[in-house]
C-alpha cells in the first residue's frame, strides 16, 4: 500500500465507513424476525427487510450532484444522522409500521452515507492508486460485514431485537464522531475558486452518467447470485438436510475476501478492466456450480472461496473504473451509478432467487443463478465502443 493513502483524514474515513457499515449490517439479519415478533406475516417481513433497499435506491440519483457540489462533510453527518434515527426508532417501534417507517430513514442513510464516503475516499486518492485504495475501502467494508451480522443476531437472542437497534444506533453515533472534525478540501476549493465556479458545479450536476451504465449492470450481474445465495441458502440446506450449519458461509467469504484483497490490491490498477471482469465471470459461474453440488462442507468453502473472486473483486474494480474514467467533479455521479447498480442487485437478487426456486426448487436455483454473471459477457461485447471511449 502507498504510504500517501495513509494520511489522518483517509483513516479517519476508512473508521468512519467500518461504523456506518457495521450500524446497517447489524440490522439486516434481524428484521424479518424482528417483524415477526410484532405480529408481521411473512409478505410483510420480507417486505420490512428489503424496505431500506427500495428507500436507498430511490435516493440514489439525489446523492450524487449533491456530494459533488456540497460540504461533503455535512452530507456524511446527515446520512449518518438518519441512520441514526432509523436505528433508534426500530428499537422503540411499537408495531411493524414503525418499523417500516424506520427502515426508509436506515435505507436513506445508507445511499448519502455510502455515496458521500466512497467519493471523499476516492477524490483523495492518487490516480494511480484508485483501484488499489478502493479495495481497502471495500475491505473496511468486508471487515464489518464480517462482523456485524453475525454480532447482531447474538445481541438479539441473547438480549433483545431492541438492543440490537440501539447498538446500531451507538455506531452510527460514533461515525458521526468520527467525521466531525473533518474538512472537505475538494468543497473547499470550490468556494474559494468563487462564484463562477459554483455556478459551473451547478450547471454539470447530473443524476446519473449513461455512459457507466454498463459498469453498473456488470455490478448488478454478480450481485443478483450473491444475494439470492443470501436468501436461500439456508432453505436449500434445510431442502437436501445437510448435516453441518450454512450459516458460516458469509463469513468465511468475508474472511477470503479480506485476504484476497489485501494480497491482489495492486492488481486492481494493473489488470484491465475487461480483461479483469472477463477473468471473473469463471469464478461466478463456478461459486454457482459448487452450491449446486454442496453436499459436504467443503464444496460450501469452495463455493464461498470462488466467489471472493467474481463478486468481491468485481466490486472494486468497477468502483474503480468508473472512477478513473470521469473527471473530479463527477466522481460523486459516478459512484451514484455504481450504488444504483448494487442497489437493484440488494433489491431484486432474493426477488428473482424466490421465483427461480420456486419454479426449479433446489436442483436447479444455483445452475440458474451460474448463468447470470455469465451476462457480463453480453454487456461487454453490447457497450464496447462506450467502453473504448472511457478507456476501460
Amino acid at each position: 500500500m502507498s504510504a500517501k493513502m495513509f494520511n489522518r483524514s483517509m483513516l479517519i474515513l476508512l473508521a468512519a465507513t467500518f461504523f456506518y457499515m457495521t450500524s446497517l449490517m447489524m440490522l439486516g439479519p434481524i428484521m424479518a424476525g424482528y417483524c415477526g415478533s410484532l405480529g408481521g406475516s411473512a409478505v410483510v417481513m420480507g417486505l420490512v427487510a428489503g424496505m431500506s433497499n427500495f428507500a436507498a435506491l430511490l435516493c440514489r440519483p439525489f446523492v450524487g450532484p449533491a456530494v459533488d457540489r456540497c460540504d461533503r462533510r455535512m452530507i456524511g453527518l446527515l446520512g449518518m444522522a438518519s441512520m441514526l434515527v432509523g436505528a433508534a426508532v426500530s428499537a422503540l417501534a411499537s408495531n411493524v409500521w414503525v418499523l417500516m417507517f424506520g427502515r426508509l430513514f436506515t435505507g436513506a442513510g445508507f445511499a448519502i452515507s455510502s455515496g458521500t464516503l466512497s467519493t471523499w475516499v476516492a477524490s483523495s486518492l492518487p490516480h494511480e492508486h484508485i483501484g488499489q485504495g478502493m479495495g481497502l475501502y471495500g475491505m473496511v467494508q468486508a471487515l464489518s460485514q464480517a462482523i456485524a451480522p453475525a454480532f447482531g443476531l447474538a445481541l438479539a437472542q441473547r438480549l433483545s431485537y431492541r438492543t440490537s437497534c440501539a447498538v446500531s444506533a451507538l455506531c452510527a453515533v460514533i461515525g458521526i464522531l468520527l467525521i466531525l472534525p473533518l474538512r472537505d478540501a475538494h468543497y473547499t476549493a470550490i468556494r474559494e475558486a468563487g462564484q463562477a465556479a459554483q455556478k459551473r458545479a451547478r450547471k454539470k450536476g447530473k443524476f446519473i452518467l449513461p455512459e457507466l451504465i454498463p459498469v453498473a449492470l456488470i455490478v448488478l450481474l454478480f450481485c443478483i447470485p450473491y444475494n439470492g445465495t443470501s436468501s436461500f441458502l439456508a432453505t436449500v440446506a434445510a431442502d437436501r438436510g445437510l448435516s453441518f450449519s450454512v450459516g458460516s458461509f458469509f463469513t468465511i467469504y468475508a474472511v477470503f475476501l479480506l485476504v484476497v484483497r489485501f494480497f491482489l490490491s495492486k492488481a486492481l490498477d494493473q489488470i484491465p478492466f475487461r480483461k479483469f471482469i472477463l477473468i471473473a465471470v469463471p469464478f461466478g459461474v463456478a461459486s454457482m456450480l459448487c452450491l449446486h453440488w454442496m453436499h459436504r462442507f467443503g464444496m460450501m468453502v469452495a463455493a464461498a472461496f470462488l466467489l471472493t473472486f467474481a463478486y468481491g473483486m468485481v466490486q472494486p474494480i468497477c468502483q474503480a473504473a468508473g472512477i478513473r474514467s470521469v473527471p473530479i467533479d463527477e466522481h460523486g455521479v459516478e459512484n451514484c451509478t455504481y450504488y444504483i447498480g448494487l442497489d437493484l442487485g440488494l433489491a431484486f437478487g432474493p426477488t428473482l432467487s424466490g421465483a427461480l426456486y420456486g419454479a426449479f426448487g433446489e436442483q436447479g436455483l444455483f445452475l440458474a443463478l451460474a448463468v447470470v454473471p455469465a451476462l457480463s459477457i453480453v454487456v461487454l461485447a453490447a457497450s464496447k465502443r462506450v467502453l473504448d471511449r472511457l478507456g476501460l
